[in-house]
């Protein structure tokens, strides 16, 4: 309740405006309300479900232990083994799993993992109310869910979290993590203490018995996810547009992302265009080797000129980017582009150095002459 009354009492506090914002005066970012949009409804909802499920899990396993484990010294080694077990299993995943996972599937997979692989076993789970089978069936589920539940809510799931808030600008970044952290999550606790004391009490619900309403939970908590994970692209685009991000609020290893930025770089906005290409000065070589096309294609021919100069600063020289210089400087209808590709492929292809500089040093156009020579190689002033 305090931290609610502080959002709601000091929101210009709150609400910092970095200096990297400030560059873009004529691009403010809409705002109406830290929930004032669907994708940020969706990320609440997402939180609350993740944190609900969370405490179902808890209560099914404690509850499972004290069944299996009659004496306390049991139930107490145990638990300081299996919360061993739980810490190493995290690190794994955040050491080997979860980049991979984000890198190669992207985060709409990375949301979903957990209450795919959750939701499956809570299925078995709840299947075990109706055959009959002893105590360890049961409770060997219940440790399989709370030890899937740790280690890929604090890797993979904690991950995809932080990709989904790429689009906000970094000051309603930093609000919106601070309101979930804060204020959603301990309220979604609050509920979910209050639901479980209502099904035990009024409803004496046996701890497999609650598998049934966490398997709601985590339907739910699967379509949310799902909705939000295909909004993202569309959000990061949007955000985009309105060059509200800095290079360091974005991360590219995530192909969601990565495709984002590059349709951004088709925007007939030549500012836009720039902005884009400026956002992918980290990206690798294969990448900038694919949007080669994208990029000598833009109709607005700073954006081919920014491009030829990202390529030639990439020293992205494969074969492929040769033809595509090499048909700049031969049919561009912009001299200076022409020019500019020239230059390039001296530097990135020195073998056709002595090839080009004799066929264009006496051109009629100055930028074509002077792009005809490598000034490092040949000392142009």
């Amino acid at each position: 309740w305090v931290l609610w009354a502080i959002t709601r009492a000091y929101p210009d506090k709150l609400n910092l405006v970095l200096e990297e914002e400030k560059s873009h005066p004529s691009q403010p970012e809409q705002s109406h309300g830290i929930f004032g949009n669907r994708y940020v409804t969706l990320i609440l909802l997402l939180v609350v479900l993740i944190t609900v499920t969370h405490f179902f899990l808890d209560n099914i396993f404690y509850g499972l232990a004290q069944l299996r484990f009659k004496e306390k010294e049991e139930l107490a080694s145990f638990i300081g083994l299996f919360t061993a077990l739980v810490g190493l299993v995290t690190l794994l995943c955040q050491v080997g799993l979860s980049s991979h996972l984000l890198t190669r599937f992207g985060v709409r997979a990375g949301i979903l993992v957990l209450p795919v692989v959750i939701g499956a076993v809570l299925l078995l789970l709840a299947m075990t109310n109706f055959t009959v089978g002893p105590v360890i069936l049961a409770f060997g589920l219940a440790a399989t869910a709370k030890l899937l539940d740790y280690s890929l809510r604090d890797s993979v799931n904690r991950s995809s979290l932080q990709t989904l808030y790429q689009p906000f600008s970094a000051a309603r970044r930093a609000h919106t993590i601070a309101t979930m952290d804060g204020v959603v999550e301990p309220l979604a606790a609050g509920l979910a203490g209050l639901t479980l004391l209502m099904l035990d009490n009024y409803f004496g619900l046996a701890p497999t018995q609650l598998a049934l309403p966490a398997l709601v939970v985590v339907i739910g908590w699967l379509w949310v996810a799902s909705d939000v994970g295909k909004r993202y692209p569309a959000m990061l685009v949007a955000a985009l547009r309105t060059r509200r991000l800095g290079q360091a609020d974005l991360s590219l290893s995530e192909p969601s992302s990565l495709a984002a930025v590059t349709q951004a770089i088709h925007d007939p906005n030549p500012a836009v265009a720039l902005y884009a290409l400026n956002l992918l000065q980290t990206a690798d070589r294969a990448a900038m080797t694919q949007l080669g096309p994208a990029l000598f294609a833009h109709p607005a021919s700073e954006v081919r000129l920014a491009g030829i100069a990202q390529i030639e600063a990439s020293a992205t020289n494969t074969p492929q980017m040769h033809v595509l210089l090499a048909g700049l400087v031969e049919g561009d209808a912009d001299l200076d582009v022409r020019g500019a590709a020239l230059r390039a492929l001296a530097v990135l292809y020195p073998e056709d150095a002595e090839e080009l500089a004799p066929k264009y040093l006496h051109s009629g156009a100055w930028s074509m002459r002077r792009g005809a020579f490598d000034r490092d190689a040949l000392e142009w002033p």
